[in-house]
């Protein structure tokens, strides 16, 4: 696989997941009347997706510097498959919680090695920019799948959001079984106990600073996007479509930004991911945290 197919796949395993965090955003409404559940338990599905996303990062990254990234990203991606199959074979609200907590368990490899499979294959300037086009992929993927959402609900159905999942995770599926090969060669490969690591990076005081912003930031980001669907279909009556085109309206602001930050750059007054402003960059170091390969 050349370096550019990798870079494509690598985007479109990561924002597969960001999508499915936000897709069914637009149709939370319709969701509560069609599941015969209060609207204000709908948050609750992008609570038991993230939880697992974040916490079995943990567990992927040290598996793919023992195993390698492919065996490892293709155990995530079928886990993925099954969480999405479970919720179109039973769309019942327990069992939307519970495919939604296996999706998210199973995507959660994507995103801790995206990162790492840039490093694997590039270095200097190149690894720099690719790792760019990542960011914007994690970054454009949540805002622009309510679009693909509103509309799916709109004319097929909430359940159709969830075959378009289905569909896109056996996509990739069959691209990794039959195209990809493996980036981490066996003499690179290493096996480091993963406490003594993260006990290591917790003591130091100017990431856990670091940390805490990032946190403080994403709750905020998070909590608009679980509740903005539910409020907006109860007060103002809108469609899921109609709802999905709000969240295309920071895009210009997303550009504007790295517009401006390439100024800087160029200027000597930043330093920036890919042309990202800053908080950018952090955005799609935390939803990809922690690194596989680049542990203490």
């Amino acid at each position: 696989m050349s370096g550019l197919s990798l870079v494509l796949l690598t985007v479109l395993m990561v924002a597969s997941g960001q999508m499915t965090q936000t897709l069914y955003v637009p149709a939370m409404g319709d969701m509560a009347l069609e599941l015969r559940v209060a609207g204000d338990s709908l948050p609750l599905v992008m609570a038991f997706y993230l939880i697992p996303y974040g916490l079995f990062q943990f567990i992927y990254g040290p598996l793919s510097d023992r195993l390698g990234r492919r065996p490892v990203l293709l155990t995530g991606l079928s886990i993925y498959v099954l969480g999405s199959a479970l919720i179109l074979a039973w769309p019942v609200f327990p069992i939307l919680l519970l495919g939604s907590f296996i999706q998210g368990a199973g995507t959660a490899a994507a995103g801790s090695l995206c990162r790492s499979l840039m490093r694997d294959k590039f270095e200097g300037t190149d690894l720099v920019r690719y790792n760019g086009y990542v960011s914007m992929g994690i970054m454009l993927a949540p805002l622009l799948a309510p679009l693909i959402g509103g509309y799916l609900n709109l004319h097929f159905g909430w359940q159709s959001m969830y075959l378009f999942l289905l569909v896109v995770g056996l996509l990739i599926t069959l691209i990794m079984v039959f195209w990809f090969r493996e980036t981490l060669p066996p003499e690179r490969r290493h096996a480091q106990p993963m406490l003594p690591a993260y006990q290591h990076v917790l003591h130091n005081s100017a990431f856990c600073r670091q940390l805490g912003m990032l946190m403080a930031a994403f709750a905020g980001v998070i909590l608009y996007e679980a509740v903005f669907g539910v409020l907006v279909s109860k007060q103002s009556g809108l469609t899921s479509t109609e709802i999905s085109l709000l969240f295309v309206l920071p895009l210009p602001l997303y550009f504007a930004g790295a517009m401006l930050a390439r100024g800087r750059r160029r200027a000597g007054q930043s330093a920036v991911c890919s042309g990202l402003p800053p908080w950018h960059c952090c955005w799609g170091r935390a939803r990809c945290w922690p690194p596989a390969s680049n542990r203490v």
